[in-house]
């Protein structure tokens, strides 16, 4: 089941003592077992780890080009699963329909688990596609359920790739809960009643069973047993220990839904028909062989089993994956001629690595270390450096080897000691300093990881991927310079080390050194000219140098060369977006939002590109979309509020700027907004409250300073408006219709004796900027432009220099414009800004671009560039 196994061999359940203790030691130990197991039943660890981990997406192995592609499913109770599939690229791919190995993790691990499954697969013609069960790993939920609920999540992920019109075949190579997932899905497929087998609508081919157990109860008991003993405490009769599990059933069954008792494939496996191939560890003191060997005797159908030299958790042999990939062969009818590596275990070693750094381990078996979040495995073997003791590197190789296993199942601490374990043998091994310096930077204890680098690198100076991930270290504790100093000796050592130079690209972007940072993407990409990462934070940089043009062109080359690369398709979309091409802007965005239709940052993007096209039926989808999957996003709910008011929902636009506000009680625009909407159905006391909230949090706010003015003279308050033309003035000299207003209030109430005109401020009144019409908040294609400025006629009887009364309304300048905010996904940066409109009462609202104000913003986007790490 994934966790990291205790040595020694099986022990059977031990009898109960000749003289039983006092009842009162039985029940002082339950409480401690019982929390003990059910947390270890349905919340153990849950593995932790760095997509980065799972590889390049686009990779090269025995001359073929494969990719990976990353996807979201959701199971039967609403909770996303994540999700890879492995499989050959354009024209590589030797037919439509290809068979597809689908892996099912331990507990406690992740997808991670099957890259040591990676090679074989994929080099016996074969795709290869793994997931986190729900609970576990990058996927959501709070438990786990050892096979009853996973199975189900199974079942989703089959009818995926039979859908999908790209799987000819399908198998399940399962390990541990991954393996009881598997037996439990074929058992419990029931066809439609009455069938002639049982399983023959089962939709797979084939199983590979590695240490599944025979019923979970039996197992256990035998763990409580077995535990016991090893802690030298009192042992606890057998009806005891059944009725601590009975409780703890029912505690499961009101946690998780499931019954434990249920987990016992050993009941069913007669009725299996499905070929399988059971792997049965001899050395296992986790999952006994005893459980392996009775479900193999018992299954139902075609069968084999290969015994393998080691426990619950040690990598498997070539042998054993050799056999494997015959059997998966044999059953799913692969030709020969799709073959890639040969099927001699000696001459096979060479091929059964991680594909993307062949030339890149510290292991001697095939099960090769992922590749890292910014930094490798180290490149030598060093079994045969002079003075060593043959029988002590062995050690040493063995304790690495465990060490790589265990981090690759998201088990870093058993890791850590591991390869402690294997300094411990040979002090002067520097693949295991290297490699245990990578497992405690993923765990965050930078400081023993900049140790172990440099320990790594006083034993062979030479080493560029230390070097590299030195400085990844340093430049996580702020150590700037010296982490540029890292990876600058990086690239002496090694000019071509590409992921080097990357690091030291970003870390220059980050600085504001974007031409340096732009000068070492590109000699990145002329040494690794397939590298997508590198192409879109190239992208990045030259966005940020101003050069749109070439940046779209980058973000394309990422796209084009992966096109599940979603920073690179969303940092597409924005530029294209910003770049004014809101037609493709918008098509991107869909295509990101196909993949993942919870992402409410691309759905609020592209109602804001959708709105600027005038398609505000489908804006407003959008937009509604974006608010569902995260109601706290002020900024869409106010952007909302707009598209309902030039829909003439006035109502339903007013809830959406208060929820606007509601999310955030300093948001001046939604309260701009929402006074101009209030303003529009003619409640001018709760208008007058909005616009005061707003100049309350922005005393600049001019449109909302002259707005208020409006409402203000509307219910017959000249002096207050007056007050509230000249504050806008004061906030914008050049707003020519506050200064119209500001005259004509001065006007009327000079007219009707209350001020003496020489009380009028000439410098605010006087129009020395009339040649410059009202200006618009946003002026980037980001923007829906309104109407433009226009001046109410006066109403019926109003003349110049007639004195018949006139209503407030009739002598107002009236701006036609909505504040709102667009905001376009920017994967890798973060801020937003706005401008105020000017205008005269403005009666609609207008929509402020995160670009403005973008040159000015520069410094800000270097703090939040989240360019991808390596």
């Amino acid at each position: 089941m994934g966790g990291s196994a205790s040595k020694g061999g099986e022990t059977e359940e031990a009898p109960a003592p000749e003289t039983e203790p006092e009842t009162s030691q039985f029940w002082s130990i339950v409480p401690r077992q019982y929390d003990e197991l059910v947390r270890a039943i349905i919340r153990p660890p849950r593995a932790d780890y760095n997509v980065a981990r799972l590889g390049p997406r686009r990779f090269n192995f025995c001359s073929r080009t494969f990719v990976r592609n990353d996807s979201v499913l959701v199971n039967t109770r609403g909770l996303a699963l994540r999700c890879s599939h492995w499989q050959p690229h354009g024209v590589d791919r030797v037919a439509q329909k290809l068979p597809c190995v689908v892996f099912l993790h331990g507990n406690s691990s992740s997808r991670l688990e099957a890259l040591n499954q990676l090679p074989v697969c994929l080099g016996m013609g074969m795709t290869l596609f793994a997931f986190d069960f729900a609970g576990s790993g990058k996927s959501e939920g709070k438990y786990v359920s050892l096979g009853w609920w996973e199975k189900e999540d199974l079942r989703v992920i089959i009818e995926h790739l039979r859908e999908g019109g790209t799987t000819s075949s399908i198998a399940l190579w399962g390990r541990s809960m991954g393996a009881v997932t598997a037996l439990l899905y074929q058992i419990y497929d029931k066809p439609p009643p009455p069938p002639p087998v049982r399983n023959e609508c089962c939709p797979v081919d084939a199983l590979v069973l590695d240490s599944p157990f025979s019923d979970f109860c039996k197992l256990a008991q035998e763990l409580v047993s077995r535990g016991q003993q090893q802690a030298n405490v009192v042992m606890l009769p057998s009806f005891v220990t059944r009725l601590v599990l009975s409780l703890i059933g029912g505690t499961i069954r009101s946690v998780a839904n499931f019954d434990v008792n249920d987990l016992n494939p050993i009941a069913h496996v007669r009725q299996c028909a499905k070929p399988a191939l059971f792997v049965c560890a001899r050395y296992d003191d986790f999952v006994g062989p005893h459980h392996v060997s009775a479900l193999y005797e018992k299954y139902g159908g075609p069968k084999d089993i290969v015994h393998e030299d080691g426990d619950h958790n040690t990598a498997r042999s070539i042998d054993t994956q050799l056999a494997a990939a015959a059997f998966l062969r044999r059953v799913l009818n692969v030709p020969s001629s799709w073959t890639l590596i040969p099927t001699n275990p000696k001459v096979a070693t060479l091929y059964l690595q991680i594909p993307w750094e062949p030339y890149n381990r510290s292991r001697t078996n095939s099960h090769s270390e992922p590749t890292t979040p910014r930094g490798k495995r180290s490149g030598k073997n060093n079994a045969s450096e002079p003075g060593e003791s043959r029988e002590t590197m062995k050690k040493a190789l063995y304790y690495c080897n465990r060490g790589n296993a265990l981090e690759e199942e998201g088990n870093v601490d058993a890791a850590i000691r591991a390869y402690r374990a294997a300094i411990a043998f040979e002090d002067s091994f520097s693949d295991a300093h290297y490699n245990l310096g990578i497992a405690l930077k993923n765990k965050g204890e930078l400081d023993d990881a900049i140790r172990e680098y440099k320990r790594t690198i006083e034993l062979k100076s030479d080493h560029a991927d230390a070097y590299n991930n030195l400085g990844v270290a340093l430049e996580e504790q702020g150590r700037v310079e010296a982490a540029i100093t890292e990876y600058t000796k990086a690239i002496d050592f090694e000019p071509d080390h590409a992921e080097a130079r990357c690091n030291l690209a970003d870390l220059l972007q980050s600085l504001g050194r974007i031409d340096d940072a732009i000068s070492h993407y590109r000699k990145a990409l002329s040494a690794r000219p397939n590298d997508s990462d590198a192409w879109n934070n190239l992208g990045v940089a030259l966005e940020a140098s101003g050069s749109i043009d070439d940046a779209i062109a980058a973000y394309t080359k990422a796209v084009d060369i992966f096109p599940s690369h979603w920073d690179a398709q969303a940092n597409l979309a924005e530029a294209l977006h910003v770049n004014g091409d809101l037609k493709t802007a918008a098509t991107v965005y869909r295509v990101i939002l196909d993949h993942d239709p919870r992402d409410a940052q691309t759905a609020a993007s592209l109602g804001n590109v959708l709105h600027a096209l005038g398609q505000v039926d489908d804006a407003l989808s959008a937009y509604e979309i974006a608010v569902k999957n995260d109601p706290s996003d002020a900024v869409t709910h106010n952007n909302m509020g707009t598209v309902l008011q030039a829909k003439g929902d006035s109502a339903r636009a007013a809830d959406a700027y208060r929820s606007a506000i509601e999310h955030d009680a300093s948001y001046a625009m939604a309260y701009f907004n929402l006074g101009v909407n209030l303003q529009s159905s003619g409640l001018l006391v709760e208008a007058i409250d909005a616009y005061r909230n707003a100049t309350r949090l922005k005393p600049s706010y001019s449109d909302a300073l002259n707005n208020l003015g409006y409402a203000l003279q509307s219910t017959g308050d000249y002096a207050g408006a007056i007050d509230a033309y000249r504050q806008a003035l004061v906030a914008n000299p050049n707003f020519d219709s506050a200064r119209l207003n500001l005259q004509q209030a001065l006007s009327k109430l000079a007219d009707g004796g209350d001020i003496d005109a020489s009380d009028v401020d000439v410098a605010l009144v006087q129009n020395t900027s009339s040649s410059h019409p009202a200006k618009k908040t946003t002026t980037n294609s980001d923007i829906v432009e309104g109407p433009e400025t226009t001046t109410m006629p006066p109403e019926k009887g109003e003349s110049g220099g007639d004195d018949t009364e006139q209503s407030p309304s009739s002598v107002q300048e009236v701006t036609v414009e909505f504040d709102a905010e667009y905001v376009p996904v920017r994967i890798n940066r973060s801020f937003s800004e706005s401008a105020d409109q000017e205008g005269a009462w403005s009666s609609t609202p207008t929509m402020a671009s995160e670009k403005s104000g973008i040159i000015d913003s520069l410094s800000c986007w270097f703090n939040n560039i989240t360019t991808t790490k390596r």
